[in-house]
Order: C-alpha cells, then sequence, then structure tokens
C-alpha cells in the first residue's frame, strides 16, 4: 500500500505528459467512481520520439467486456492529439488475450509486424505479443480538437 501510495505522489506532481516520460491514468467506474483499471501513456518514449505516443492499459476481471476500455481511449486518445503533436499511437497485445486486440482494432489501431515471441516475462512466464499502431493522419482523431 505504501508503494501505491508512493507512486500516485509522483505521479500527481509530474509535469504533465512531459515528452520522454511515462504516466498512468486511473479509469473510475462512472456509476460507483470506484477504479476499474488504468490507462499507460508514453509521450515519445518510442525510438522514433516525439509525436509517437505508447499506451498500455488494464482492467480488473470484474470490468472486463463491459466496453470501460473502449469508452476510455475513446475519450482520451483525441485529448492527447493537439497538445502533445501525436502523429502514432502504439501499443501491443499479449496474444493470448485476443480481447484486448479487438479494443484496438475498434479504435482504428492495425497490426503491424509478426508476432513477437516470448518478448517479455510476466508473472513467471514468458509472452508472446503483438504490434498495434494508429495513425492519427487519415484516421477519427485527425478531425478531433
Amino acid at each position: 500500500m505504501e508503494r501505491a501510495r508512493a507512486y500516485c505522489a509522483k505521479m500527481a506532481a509530474a509535469t504533465p505528459f512531459e515528452e520522454g516520460q511515462s504516466y498512468r491514468l486511473i479509469i473510475e467506474e462512472k456509476a460507483s467512481g470506484l477504479p476499474v483499471g488504468d490507462i499507460g501513456i508514453g509521450n515519445g518514449t518510442t525510438l522514433e520520439g516525439a509525436g509517437n505516443v505508447r499506451v498500455s492499459y488494464g482492467l480488473g476481471a470484474n470490468a472486463q467486456g463491459k466496453g470501460y476500455m473502449t469508452e476510455a481511449l475513446r475519450a482520451l486518445l483525441p485529448a492527447l492529439v493537439k497538445p502533445l503533436k501525436v502523429v502514432k499511437f502504439s501499443a501491443d497485445i499479449d496474444v493470448r488475450n485476443p480481447a484486448s486486440g479487438r479494443v484496438l482494432e475498434r479504435l482504428g489501431f492495425k497490426p503491424v509486424g509478426p508476432v513477437h515471441l516470448k518478448r517479455t516475462f510476466v508473472k513467471g512466464e514468458w509472452c508472446d505479443e503483438q504490434d498495434y499502431e494508429l495513425d492519427v493522419a487519415g484516421s477519427w482523431l485527425s478531425n478531433k480538437e
């Protein structure tokens, strides 16, 4: 609990979306106000640098399959485009979780490249991952403020 408090304090004190930094945002359920998940934003943390925002996310088991993540990302991504001069969003999924890929695809992300076998080690096992990208130009995001 102390580590969580310290991390929240660090995020609250950070300069919002400074280039080269990553941030975690909490998703709250509208009805209860309780946290149900989070979204990570990495501003310019990819090899391409500025204008390329890396997105990660997770939901608690009880919140999955209810559309929360699609709703949250649909609200957040357009709000980042102009102030961060975003040209591309990128993300990756654990291929064992195809529902996560469907969330991205509903938002216009496309899978890119091959599946990366044993790319990350999570909870004692290697995970295969698929990369996704969304180019802002020509997407639903290019018309948003």
